[in-house]
């Protein structure tokens, strides 16, 4: 799956966008359960979505195996290594794409 969808750190954090539970982090349920994205800072770029740490690492574990093992990887932000309910949460309409925000379809 890596070697297909580009896996990425960037600069600045932005609103995760795997969908959960409401006011979890909580992907194990149908997606139609899931009506919230996670919203919490993403330093990641899976593919063109914004992923935060946590989700990434439940996605790829090995990628994040890789990038930790790489000497020009300088660690995690102290974000990053927060409890889920501890981390910054953006609203929802900045953590949606604008296509949903905007009530509209692709």
């Amino acid at each position: 799956m890596s070697d297909d969808i580009p896996v990425m750190r960037i600069p600045i954090s932005l609103p995760c966008n795997v969908p959960v539970l409401p006011g979890t982090p909580d992907t194990d349920a149908p997606i139609e359960q899931r009506t919230e994205r996670c919203a919490v800072d993403a330093w990641w770029m899976l593919g063109q979505a914004t992923i935060c740490t946590l989700h990434l690492r439940g996605v790829l574990p090995d990628v994040l195996a890789d990038v930790e093992a790489d000497p020009e990887f300088h660690g995690y932000n102290a974000t990053e290594l927060l409890p889920w309910v501890q981390m910054h949460r953006y609203e929802q309409t900045d953590a949606r794409p604008v296509w949903e925000s905007a009530g509209g379809s692709r």
